[in-house]
């Protein structure tokens, strides 16, 4: 699957020293069993249509790297809907980073659209292929000293939904599309206001969202 979502790019650039789509097995397998790393499926329906990489840099920064649509699934806003889930359930990191190939351009507005700002730092891999970084930085909206451990929570709030990978365990749950973004704030608010926090910034609401509430709908590093 990783291999199939990087083709193209690696068509086009050629970049076989860096791109996914080169990995082989071991290597892959080799990332999954990191203590740092954790892998998300990205889901459709009850179909696999891509994944997120997240590895922890320090205990307030993750990287994102990789993540990839299906070349069938792209275009249609799922992306961007997997980062925004991922942001809602990390959201007592302070700092995302990630980087991309900086002429593809869209893959650089969809990062820039949703509040990543170049650092400055580029990598220049060969003459038509630079590699640029971004980084967003949050402000913590909760105040308070108990967080739920990230699987555990997902896990919970999707129940039955979650998929769990026999041979490769940290691929231990997936984001999806539709409404669990706003499930899972309101949860957080719920949670939230059991434990006491001292502040809450976002938007409050007792009840749980809408069926119909809108959902955007999304590639790369």
């Amino acid at each position: 699957m990783q291999r199939i979502a990087f083709n193209d790019i690696l068509t086009r650039y050629r970049d076989y020293d860096t791109n996914p789509a080169c990995e082989t097995v071991e290597v892959i397998q080799n990332k999954f069993r990191q203590p740092f790393t954790k892998y998300y499926f990205i889901m459709k329906d009850e179909e696999i249509i891509g994944a997120v990489r997240i590895v922890e840099i320090d205990k307030s920064t993750r990287r994102i790297s990789p993540l990839f649509i299906l070349p069938q699934f792209q275009n249609y806003g799922y992306a961007q809907l997997a980062m925004k889930c991922i942001e809602e359930a990390y959201k007592n990191i302070s700092c995302f980073t990630l980087d991309t190939i900086k002429q593809e351009k869209k893959l650089c507005y969809l990062y820039e659209k949703l509040g990543y700002l170049r650092t400055g730092k580029e990598e220049q891999l060969h003459d038509n292929m630079t590699i640029v970084f971004y980084e967003k930085k949050f402000q913590k909206t909760v105040s308070c000293n108990n967080f739920h451990n990230i699987n555990s929570f997902i896990c919970e709030t999707l129940q039955s939904e979650v998929f769990f990978m026999d041979e490769w365990y940290m691929w231990n749950a997936f984001f999806t599309t539709g409404n669990v973004l706003d499930y899972l704030r309101y949860k957080s608010i719920q949670d939230t206001k059991d434990l006491g926090a001292d502040t809450i910034l976002r938007e409050e609401t007792d009840e749980i969202p809408d069926d119909g509430a809108d959902s955007e709908r999304a590639k790369y590093r």
